[in-house]
């Protein structure tokens, strides 16, 4: 192997990797190398591992070089292969399972250990003879040599006879003649056809599985070993292969015996299983591969190669569903992402930069949902085990998306597996289930759950009201025509029951489907999508309800074009028609316009659509290779019963690579909008027909910096201008004598800043009772939002305005299948307006209350501790899970909400929630 060597010093020297750490982005000069060098100590080899020449290529006569790029960590441990040339799919896996063992003493720059990239050759060549063909192994014995030193036949032994004389005759072969009664020697005839010699070498297959999940571990090497007398090993495998796509192997030809097979998977603990071959055998075997701790090369990385928005936020579900006070629900991590605020009582509202609620947009596929958590947040409405990813972006957004001045939250559904697995959930919450598995050449998922906490609280005398909900999700995916078709259906429902007279004042549910295909085609890549929805939401208490009701249609296309290394081009569509029926009754009161008024109720009726059609244009374009300019612009056309407008939405975010690979600024700038919801332009009591588009602009500067291969470090500064938003009319009639309810005459404005400092799931831990593995955040977020009604106002805080918030959050993974972890929260409370006394009405016999000044005090500051326990107990074909999941660890129970007794003489607070723990077991095949 000296070619191995030398190619390997050559690639050292001249490694791009390490001139990557010097801070000039500049192409060095001579001295400068020369100085680097003196200030750099080169990673060494100290393992060598010689690759297994697969004999697939063995039996074809096949050579070649494999290029790679290695990656090596502070310690010299390689955790990374990645292959830049091929020579081949064996060989290429080949070089990568050698060079994956090989250890080198660590890279140093000014004496301080720092992680590489080199490129390395490996090379393949089959040992040949001085005339260049393939060295034959002789067989002993087949020449011998006399005395005079010629070579001379060997005599097979029996063929031969000397007789008396001395004489060389021949020896008859038995039976091959035979002497009839004459003596006379005559011909045997042979038998037609040789007899059939039976082959009793046997066929070894098997199929490799991920212990307790039954997922298939494909491109593992398999080794196949001889055992010998002694229990030892022999000293090369008997076969090397390795497994499918399938996780499936197979060796032929074995002849029996007892044997080893050793598994080698990335991600897995070296399995070694004895097996017993029989002679004209077959085996079939179901091996099962346990996850390493200890393995790098399994991180997860979070985030883009290529942001296209200024700060995205990318969550991995494998890592976001222990975060301590979630109970596993992947979806409400975003609840402790930067510039999320907390909402009162946890109610599950999303509020985004100091935007309202409404303003930030949720999609599922592209596809806008009317709502992401069930009543009181308590948990999300789609099984976060079907999630891809979750993608959050708070501010200056492409224009793929639009319809939202705050952010958007974009959740994408995974494929289901196409092997069989499920489980059973279980929790003082609720109870879900899962099944997926294959149907044809496709796959399918379904996944069911329902609340059962209702059951609970109405065994404590304490509690008024209970909860009960349900959601249901099923996933269809198939290829089709090159490409892949995938439908989704799922639904939620809420209900909201008063336990003393078992009434039910709120109800809301909601039923969507969307169908998918995408297809890429070399350079090209097409995706469109279709989908529809039900909405329902009723409320009702004493005398008054109040019921929205509205059906949803969207469709979406994009074709993105690849024109060149450093310039793509992406076009699309994006529409929606909405039509919403709103009705409030009441006794007594009004004049109702309700065709469907009954039992002499009265109240208010509107019906109105919205109509939107968008198109957009973006490009991703790299000048030069440090940088990317991303300009984009949107027109959405839109129409109501009573208005229609167009508006157009340039945005361009842009991002420079400072630093290779290490440190990125990046910024942005856009003009965004959002439509009136239907209610708002009703022309009866509840609103304005006339009303245009709320506005936005939002501008960001921010940079990311990657302090080692697991741990990021981003900033972002942010200023939102807002103009045209709908607020009260003080003054309701137009010139034309029609009430105007609303108007756009408010201002907003929202300037801050976040902090980010998020570690992956590593090994880069500290030595905390032997933590193998650990994954954390730390999130900060300052901002000051405020709005006024009119130019001539002066301004005031947003109702949702939260100055500061802190999540810290680390959960470390040991031995055993032990995980635990805490999850710290700290955020300023929401303003509010106190009541500072009550006038008594004659008419209606109450007191009616007198505002102080406006946002003039704030709630308490909100702070809270949860803690999470998992312990995973694995067998082979299923696993077990038990956690604990505690919030609020030491019972702080801050003010929410404000109280007043009848003549606004007194008031009292109402507590949130108390400590509460969570006991929960889950059962998975």
């Amino acid at each position: 192997m000296k070619l191995l060597h030398i190619i390997f010093l050559v690639s050292i020297l001249y490694s791009p990797g390490l001139l990557a750490q010097t801070k000039d982005p500049k192409k060095p000069t001579k001295e400068e190398i020369d100085k680097l060098k003196k200030r750099v100590v080169y990673p060494k080899l100290i393992k060598h591992v010689p690759a297994v020449y697969p004999q697939s290529a063995i039996k074809e006569n096949r050579e070649g070089i494999v290029q790679l790029t290695v990656s090596i960590d502070e310690t010299g441990k390689v955790i990374g292969v990645e292959v830049k040339k091929s020579a081949g799919t064996d060989l290429d896996e080949a070089a990568k399972a050698a060079v994956m063992q090989f250890v080198f003493s660590p890279a140093t720059i000014d004496g301080k250990a720092i992680a590489v990239k080199i490129p390395l050759a490996y090379p393949f060549k089959l040992k040949k003879t001085d005339d260049g063909k393939t060295t034959d192994v002789k067989k002993p014995d087949d020449t011998k040599k006399p005395d005079g030193g010629k070579t001379t036949d060997v005599k097979k032994p029996d063929d031969t006879k000397k007789p008396d004389g001395g004489k060389t005759t021949d020896v008859k072969k038995p039976d091959d003649t035979k002497k009839p009664d004459g003596g006379k020697t005559t011909d045997v005839k042979k038998p037609d056809t040789p007899p059939v010699v039976k082959d009793e070498t046997s066929e070894v297959a098997g199929t490799l599985w991920e212990k307790g999940r039954r997922y298939r571990v494909k491109n593992a090497e398999v080794k196949l070993w001889k055992i010998k007398g002694d229990g030892s090993r022999e000293g090369n495998p008997a076969d090397v292969t390795y497994s499918s796509n399938r996780g499936e192997f197979t060796f032929k030809k074995v002849s029996a015996g007892n044997y080893y097979i050793d598994a080698i998977a990335t991600g897995y603990r070296v399995l070694s299983e004895n097996v017993l071959v029989l002679p004209s055998s077959k085996a079939k075997l179901n091996l099962y591969l346990e996850r390493s701790l200890k393995d790098d090369y399994n991180i997860l990385v979070t985030g883009k190669n290529v942001k296209k928005d200024v700060a995205r936020y990318t969550l991995e579900l494998t890592e976001v569903q222990t975060i301590p006070g979630t109970q596993g629900d992947a979806i409400r991590a975003i609840q402790n992402m930067p510039g999320v605020a907390r909402s009162p009582f946890n109610l599950g509202l999303i509020v985004v930069r100091g935007s309202a609620p409404r303003d930030t947009r949720v999609f599922f596929e592209g596809h806008e949902i009317p709502q992401l958590f069930h009543f009181l947040g308590l948990t999300s409405i789609f099984n976060s085990d079907l999630l891809k990813n979750i993608d959050f972006v708070p501010g200056n957004f492409s224009v793929r998306y639009g319809r939202a001045t705050g952010g958007i939250i974009d959740i994408g559904v995974r494929n289901p597996k196409k092997e069989f697995h499920g489980y059973i959930d279980l929790d003082i919450w609720d109870a879900s289930a899962l099944v997926e598995g294959p149907i044809g050449e496709g796959s399918f998922a379904l996944s069911l759950r329902r609340s059962w906490i209702d059951g609970i609280l109405r065994q404590i005398p304490e509690v008024g009201i209970a909860p009960v909900y349900y959601d249901y999700q099923g996933v269809l995916s198939y290829p089709i025509l090159g490409g892949n078709f995938k439908l989704l259906l799922f639904g939620s429902d809420d209900r909201l029951y008063l336990l003393e007279d078992n009434t039910v004042p709120y109800i809301t549910n909601f039923q969507k489907i969307i169908a998918l295909y995408n297809k890429r085609d070399g350079k090209d890549y097409f995706k469109a999508s279709i989908g529809g929805g039900l909405n329902d939401l009723t409320f009702g208490i004493e005398d008054t309800s109040f019921n929205l009701n509205y059906y949803r249609f969207n469709w979406r296309g994009e074709y993105q074009r690849s024109v060149s290394k450093n310039l793509k081009l992406s076009f699309g569509l994006d529409g929606e028609y909405t039509n919403v029926d709103v009705r409030l009754k009441f006794k007594n009161r009004g004049v109702t316009t309700d065709p469907d008024n009954q039992d002499g109720e009265t109240g208010f009726f509107v019906n109105d659509y919205i109509l939107n059609q968008a198109f957009w244009a973006e490009a991703e374009w790299k000048p030069f290779s440090r940088l990317t300019l991303v300009p984009g612009i949107r027109t959405d056309f839109l129409r109501t019963k009573a208005a229609k407008f167009i508006v157009a939405d340039p945005r361009i975010t842009a991002r420079y690579e400072l630093v290779k690979e290490k440190f990125f600024i990046n910024s942005g700038l856009g003009i965004f909008h959002q439509e009136p919801e239907a209610w708002q332009l009703s022309p009866e009591i509840f609103g304005n027909p006339n009303l245009e588009q709320e506005n936005s602009l939002h501008a960001s500067l921010g940079f990311m910096w990657k302090i080692m291969p697991a741990m990021t470090l981003e900033m972002t500064g942010f200023y939102k201008n807002m103009w045209n938003l709908i607020v009260e009319n003080q003054n309701a009639a137009s010139a034309a004598g029609v009430p105007e309810y609303l108007i756009n005459n408010g201002l907003g404005r929202v300037f801050g800043g976040e902090f980010l400092l998020k570690k992956q799931m590593s090994t880069n831990c500290p030595p905390i009772f032997g933590m193998k593995k650990c994954f954390g955040w730390l999130s900060y977020t300052l901002l000051k939002s405020e709005r006024k009604d009119n130019e001539e106002e002066g301004w005031k805080l947003f109702g949702f305005d939260q100055t500061h918030i802190l999540t810290a959050i680390f959960s470390g993974m040991w031995n055993g299948g032990w995980q635990v972890g805490f999850r710290f929260r700290l955020s300023t409370g929401i303003p509010i307006t106190p009541i500072v006394g009550g006038v008594y009405d004659a008419d209606s016999g109450r007191y009616t209350p007198v505002d102080g000044k406006l946002y003039s005090e704030r709630m308490p500051t909100f702070h809270q501790l949860d803690f999470r326990i998992d312990k995973k107990f694995t067998f082979n074909t299923w696993s077990l899970t038990m956690y604990l999941d505690i919030q609020n660890v030491y019972n702080y129970q801050v003010s929410e909400f404000l109280t007043y007794n009848f003549n606004y003489t007194k008031r009292t607070t109402v507590a949130g929630l108390p400590i509460i723990p969570s006991i929960g077991i889950k059962g998975s095949f």
